[in-house]
């Protein structure tokens, strides 16, 4: 299960990527991988986990049709698995 957060904006996918990349890069504990496919769209896929316990991911994609003008985005991360006592 993800919580999920989608929008739009004017910023193209590899500007907002770019944004991304300077935060995560100014933060100095986050890992990043970033995917850039272009195939019927301009996409890009940021992946950030934290390098500390307990270990966190958020991924953005953000994909934009050709001659379109906005840019779809989604931000999503796995919820944590809750911590089952032994009894």
């Amino acid at each position: 299960m993800k919580i999920v957060q989608t929008g739009t904006s004017s910023l193209t996918p590899e500007k907002i990527a770019e944004s991304w990349q300077a935060a995560t890069a100014a933060a100095n504990n986050l890992n990043q991988s970033l995917n850039k496919m272009n195939v019927n769209a301009d996409h890009e896929i940021l992946f950030l986990s934290t390098r500390t316990d307990p270990r966190q991911e958020v991924e953005l994609e953000a994909s934009r049709e050709p001659d379109s003008k906005v840019t779809q985005i989604e931000i999503s991360s796995p919820l944590p698995k809750p911590e089952i006592g032994s009894e």
